[in-house]
């Protein structure tokens, strides 16, 4: 049991650094793509570089604290709307 736990432990301590060299590496692009920015003389191009540095220095930042799974609903569901062609007038003979 001891030998397992040490494996988890070991697991869990990896994964941490790779999330950390993640994020350096992310910082890295972002301070490559702004040193770019600083010496190009294209304004067009300054702007679109200065865009990149920022979209990866966004990935470094937190995300929200309410993380979804693909089929997650966002909020309590609201009761289905039903065509007038169906339901209760429709079984009486009312609406089709």
């Amino acid at each position: 049991m001891l030998e397992l736990a040490q494996v988890w432990l070991g697991l869990a301590e990896r994964a941490g650094r790779n999330y950390h060299y993640r994020l350096v590496g992310y910082r890295a692009k972002a301070w490559e793509y702004q040193t770019r920015a600083q010496r190009a003389e294209d304004p067009q191009r300054r702007a679109d570089l200065e865009t990149f540095a920022q979209m990866w220095m966004s990935l470094t930042e937190p995300i929200g604290l309410e993380v979804r799974g693909a089929y997650e609903m966002t909020g309590p569901r609201s009761p289905p709307q039903h065509s007038p062609a169906y339901g209760p007038a429709a079984e009486r003979g009312g609406i089709l």
